[in-house]
């Protein structure tokens, strides 16, 4: 594996030192940034897949803003392009570019698209520990760098049938919940009602709660203030961002009943003391 900097998004790029993959699949390139408010990419056309792994921030990919944590899957033949908004908390991402002729129906047997589009993350933290496996030179010891990238492709693709908890797969979750968390877990920085989701898939208010609390276990306002809490602890962690901001963005404007919500989804512990233990834990 070798590396190189380039400058204008501030990206690492990792490389096999060659490409021994067979023309079925081939790994050409991990990379990761933390592009600044703003920053705009190239509109590209290439024979690549690209599947960028955005840890936190925000995004406008296919005509609109989309909230981390997420996955941009970029395909061949279609516009490769993105933009980081001008108020985006702070945006990090890693990504992997692949290509070969059963690149597509890999990525459908994983369940993901095989055109453009927005996936929603929830494993976004394990997503990141292969990565920072990938790019540790320490992990190519006495391998083949391009077979190990592979490897560290294939098990990037089985975290994400696995993103389910094992009581919503025994639940079996129906297309329709689906597409309503599917929302929440994208839109979830803005304001949402029952009213709202029940609308999104053509049910009455009642109905779709009562399906909601069959199939996931919990009534939908409830499962989205448990998201938009573990979006928050990961701002609490990563950022210095004031309680106030980070409860503005992740659709909580009133602070102090963020502060009554995060407390029931942490063992009773305010934003300021998850803070100040994960920060000491870190130091350790």
């Amino acid at each position: 594996m070798f590396k190189t900097y380039y400058k204008p998004d501030q990206s690492d790029n990792y490389y096999p030192q060659s490409k021994k993959n067979t023309e079925s699949i081939c790994i050409s390139s991990i990379g990761y940034s933390k592009p600044w408010p703003n920053y705009e990419t190239q509109i590209m056309r290439r024979e690549l897949y690209v599947l960028h792994y955005v840890k936190s921030g925000s995004v406008f990919y296919l005509g609109r803003v989309w909230q981390a944590p997420l996955i941009l899957l970029m395909t061949p033949d279609k516009p490769q392009w993105y933009k980081i908004p001008s108020d985006s908390l702070p945006y990090e991402q890693y990504w992997i570019v692949f290509s070969g002729t059963v690149a597509k129906e890999l990525l459908e047997k994983a369940g993901l698209p095989s055109e453009n589009a927005v996936i929603p993350c929830p494993y976004v933290e394990k997503a990141y520990q292969i990565f920072e496996e990938l790019t540790d030179a320490k992990s190519y010891t006495d391998v083949d760098d391009s077979y190990y990238m592979l490897s560290g492709f294939f098990r990037l693709l089985a975290l994400h049938p696995e993103s389910l908890s094992q009581k919503e797969k025994a639940k079996n979750i129906s297309p329709i919940i689906q597409e309503i968390l599917n929302h929440i877990h994208q839109n979830y920085a803005e304001r949402i009602t029952e009213q709202d989701l029940a609308n999104l898939v053509n049910l009455s208010t009642n109905y779709m709660h009562r399906r909601f609390c069959a199939e996931v276990g919990m009534p939908p306002i409830h499962y989205l203030n448990r998201y938009r809490i573990r979006c928050a602890k990961r701002l609490l962690v990563d950022s210095e961002f004031s309680i106030a901001r980070i409860s503005e963005s992740v659709g909580i404007p009133d602070s102090n009943y963020f502060c009554r919500v995060f407390q029931k989804h942490s063992q009773n512990r305010s934003p300021s003391e998850y803070r100040k233990q994960h920060k000491q834990t870190q130091r350790n």
